[in-house]
């Protein structure tokens, strides 16, 4: 092995090392932003199903005014779409939330020493109750709709690993980038919403060429990833491996290549987060502008 090889085998084992020593951080940052998150509310953590539900139905009365039409075969379009719409918001929230993250926790960061990887993981993981409590109204849908669960859905946990893989590869590269350049959040916040309308979310994404599929499933791996949780759950339909090769090492790329990243940069954090506030500071605004 040469030498830059080895150096970034140990930079890697260190990471995953300090990320899994400080897993109870981990957790417990997860467990805060939920609390904090439906704090004062009245429906509580029933927020989370409004997201995926809203889109739906708006997108439900589109195809049955058609002024869209959507072919989504024998499967109704509004269990269809929402079986899109749950990972993909997952994905989306997780993308704005984990962007901003760093500059969210400056103050814990400047404090004590921890793996700052922890951060915007736990962001990730705070999400997952979202998740997974709108995961019930599919159940439903699959109830009301008379789809038969089948013996696939044993390799969604797979897909839905893949897909946090996925998330946290971009986590690192976004956050690490916020902090340096303040222009990243901006980016995302406007870019996020138009992703869902390149991705097949509420519609199917599919064209003639194999060639030209395989290009788009590479570019965004979300594509097949949705499209996999479809088939799993709604046609009992295992993965096509060969779709899913590329996107999946483009995932496992991204992840380690993003902690890697990360890892090294991570020492400038503390430094350049201090030197944005002192500037800003010296523009005449106080703490509370922030």
């Amino acid at each position: 092995m040469v030498p830059d090889q080895k150096n970034r085998g140990n930079i890697l084992t260190g990471a995953l090392k300090e990320i899994f020593f400080y897993r109870e951080l981990l957790f417990s940052l997860a467990a805060r932003d939920i609390k904090v998150r439906y704090k004062q509310t009245f429906l509580g953590a029933a927020w989370a199903i409004f997201p995926s539900l809203i889109t739906m139905l708006i997108f439900t009365f589109i195809s049955r005014a058609k002024i869209i039409v959507i072919d989504t075969g024998d499967i109704p379009y509004p269990i269809f779409a929402y079986c899109g719409l749950l990972p993909w918001t997952l994905f989306s929230q997780s993308l704005s939330a984990t962007t901003t993250s760093l500059v969210d926790y400056s103050g814990l960061i400047n404090k004590i020493y921890f793996p700052r990887e922890i951060i915007p993981l736990s962001v990730i993981f705070s999400k997952l109750i979202n998740f997974f409590i709108s995961a019930l109204v599919l159940i439903g849908l699959m109830v009301f709709y008379r789809v038969k669960p089948q013996v696939t859905l044993i390799a969604v946990p797979l897909i839905f690993v893949i897909q946090i893989i996925f998330m946290a590869g971009i986590a690192f590269f976004l956050s690490m980038a916020h902090v340096f350049y303040r222009d990243v959040g901006y980016v995302v916040s406007g870019v996020a919403p138009l992703l869902m309308f390149i991705t097949s979310v509420v519609y199917p994404i599919k064209v003639d060429s194999p060639q030209l599929q395989g290009v788009l499933n590479t570019l965004n791996p979300m594509i097949p990833i949705i499209d996999a949780y479809r088939n799993l759950v709604l046609k009992g339909r295992w993965p096509d491996m060969a779709t899913l090769a590329v996107p999946v090492c483009l995932c496992l790329s991204m992840f380690f290549i993003g902690l890697i990243w990360f890892h090294k940069t991570a020492p400038h954090f503390a430094e350049n987060i201090k030197w944005f506030a002192k500037s800003f500071y010296a523009g005449g605004f106080r703490k509370g502008d922030i």
